[in-house]
């Protein structure tokens, strides 16, 4: 007898039809969770190709990740009850499970152990004669532990609630000759804070990571500590001086985060310090020196640009000297000092740190997402969901997008509110969407073909029903800005230059009815493929920093659903088993909406094996394998036996019943 074969999802069918066609099948005798096999039915399954998959595909040395294999017949199906063998192209760097046998949904598990070296591992899975097609590439990260750190303080002393910048300079080795990566944190804490308080994070940038020293209202001395890794500890100490007869203080950088140099965001932050005299009144007309700490990108606070980095100005009436902070062509983090004399004594204050980003979405790291990806909108209007957008500039930043606008377009099916639609502090742009109208139909792809005839020629009750395409329920949702196309800036100097690496972009939004990553509309094949018209439809071969960035993401919308078996009765001959197929899903042959749940029984005899409980993820699957087997072979009795398939969907309880006899 079988055991229970699992699913077949709708987005794995049209890899599975390539492969049945390209591909060689080796037969595997599977276990029938009763200690016997398949032999004596003559009903051997053919093995077709194995997917494998990795928890995680990048680990730090030592850690562990699953590894799991899916075996897959010709027909789609998965394979229960057959022996894995799993093995990786470079046991130097780790090692994993010899073997495992797959579940009732066909998959296997294993567990990859990364040793100490660092490298690029390749895991293969095998049954029998057929192996993996595509390997899982799993990378064992380089873990360089910081080993030593220098702490630092400037200025080293300041008057009470004054602020003063903490750097912690990180190294990977005792030498103090190489730096630890960038994006390593440091942890940074006061030893006593009655003297102030300091920002608590940070990550290195070139071996450096900087926190924000606030003194409070106590005078004293204040250390600073800061912590990388287990191994790498160092400390600072900051006078806090009392408060004197003239003070100057930071009081605001505004905006904290600024664009990139001709990036088209905004490049220029104003900062203000105040002076002040003992009894909290502005001082007028005192000399502030300013001085610019910042990435090396040529960002600049003296706009005649003959001392970029430092610049004198007076106090006006309100005690308030400020200065305007330019970026340049290089991100990171910027500084700026303001010291005065009185009488012979100098006094230095510093700003918070102004962040200098990107300030233009990439293409490369746009990217869109739906809370729900299943809406049963051929059943009902108005269903809701939200969908985003993502947006961050070429090195990964998004506060230097707040406000970006973004628009949003979709096929018939959905509905939009895309008023005012802008990202937030995050770099995301959400709209509110609803099911609205029905999408329309396509002609059928190969795969679809292949899974409508799947469907007639298994089940007797297809003719009964109106059937469709998948395709026929996918809605298409695009979200396009404008942004530049990512390129490799090798020389780390901010700007696209000649012969450097980009990646070429269409220049045209448009919604990819029909599903082939081609924009066909207009009095081509697929007129309802909309646009957005920007004067080229082509890849221009040209790097462009100015031009809309879009992304495509498909929404199901889904109906009622049917419940088919493959036969409408069954006769299970004493110790004997009968297997047949359960077709669930919607008239377009859609999986049905998340939330969805599925119950299988077998009363008045009878043992049923396969998925008897589930809960849908919106995703899949549509068909069930299930056997129903004569539970008491020493009794050779007929017993009229129910076979029932029940789910509740959208709240409402549905199944279908057929009978037969368990001898």
């Amino acid at each position: 007898m079988k055991s229970a074969r699992s699913i077949i999802y709708i987005l794995l069918i049209l890899f599975v039809f390539i492969l049945s066609g390209c591909g060689s099948d080796v037969g595997i005798t599977t276990d029938d969770g009763t200690g016997g096999d398949n032999t004596d039915t003559g009903n051997e399954v053919l093995v077709a190709d194995i997917g494998i998959v990795a928890d995680e595909y990048s680990i730090n040395p030592g850690a562990t990740t699953a590894i799991t294999a899916t075996v897959y017949s010709s027909s789609g199906s998965t394979v229960p009850g057959v022996t894995v063998s799993f093995s990786l192209d470079a046991p130097t760097l780790a090692s994993i499970t010899a073997s495992a046998v797959t579940s009732a949904a066909g998959a296997a598990s294993a567990t990859l152990q990364a040793r100490s070296l660092s490298g690029e591992i390749h895991v293969s899975a095998t049954v029998g004669s057929v192996t993996s097609s595509s390997p899982a590439q799993i990378v064992v990260l380089d873990q360089t532990s910081p080993a030593s750190m220098d702490v630092s303080a400037n200025p080293t002393s300041v008057l009470v609630e004054g602020t003063a910048t903490i750097t912690a300079t990180v190294w990977a080795n005792s030498e103090k000759t190489t730096a630890v990566p960038n994006g390593t944190s440091v942890a940074f804490s006061m030893a006593n804070e009655f003297y102030g308080t300091v920002s608590s994070s940070s990550t290195t940038n070139n071996g450096k990571a900087t926190a924000t020293f606030e003194a409070s209202e106590h005078a004293g001395f204040a250390t600073v500590k800061a912590t990388a890794g287990t191994k790498a500890t160092g400390s600072t100490q900051i006078e806090v001086l009392p408060t004197s007869a003239v003070a100057i203080s930071f009081m605001s950088a505004e905006p904290d985060a600024i664009a990139l140099k001709s990036s088209g965001g905004n490049e220029i932050s104003t900062i203000k310090f105040v002076v002040k005299d003992s009894n909290d009144n502005p001082v007028p007309g005192m000399n502030v020196s300013f001085s610019l700490k910042g990435p090396n990108g040529d960002e600049f606070i003296d706009d005649s640009d003959s001392t970029p980095d430092q610049i004198d100005v007076s106090t006006g009436l309100d005690g308030v000297a400020s200065v305007r902070l330019h970026s340049g062509s290089v991100t990171g983090p910027v500084t700026i000092s303001a010291t005065i004399d009185v009488a012979g004594t100098t006094m230095t204050s510093e700003s918070s740190v102004v962040s200098i980003g990107g300030g233009v979405p990439s293409a490369k790291r746009f990217s869109m997402a739906s809370e729900l990806l299943n809406l049963p909108g051929l059943w009902k209007q108005n269903l809701a969901t939200d969908i985003s957008a993502y947006l961050a500039d070429r090195f990964g930043n998004y506060n230097v997008l707040d406000g970006t606008s973004v628009s949003f377009i979709c096929e018939e099916g959905l509905s939009i509110d895309t008023s005012k639609v802008t990202a937030d502090e995050t770099g995301i742009a959400s709209v509110k969407a609803r099911t609205q109208g029905v999408p329309e139909d396509v002609e059928p792809d190969s795969w679809e073909t292949s899974l409508y005839n799947h469907v007639l020629s298994t089940y007797p009750d297809t003719a009964l029903y109106s059937w469709g395409h998948p395709r026929d329920g996918w809605c298409n949702v695009v979200a396009y800005t404008k942004g530049e196309e990512h390129f490799d800036d090798t020389n780390a100097n901010g700007m696209w230059d000649a012969g450097e690496t980009f990646i070429d972009t269409v220049a045209d939004p448009f919604i990819d009815y029909n599903d082939d990553g081609v924009y066909t509309g207009a009095g081509a094949s697929d007129p309802q493929e909309i646009y957005i018209d920007s004067g080229d439809t082509s890849y221009n071969g040209v790097w462009d920093g100015d031009k809309y960035i879009f992304g495509n993401m498909t929404i199901l919308i889904t109906g009622e659903p049917y419940i088919l078996f493959s036969s409408n009765t069954f006769d299970v001959v004493n110790g004997g088993s009968t297997s047949m197929y359960v077709l669930i899903c919607d008239k377009n042959l859609n999986p049905l909406p998340v939330g969805t749940t599925l119950s299988v029984s077998a009363n008045g005899g009878g043992k049923v094996f396969g998925t008897t409980s589930l809960t849908f993820d919106g995703k899949g699957p549509i068909e069930f394998y299930y056997t129903i087997a004569d539970d008491d072979p020493e009794t050779d009795e007929a017993n009229t036996v129910e076979f029932k398939v029940s789910i509740v969907w959208q709240e409402r309880p549905l199944g279908v019943t057929i009978s037969g006899t368990v001898n």
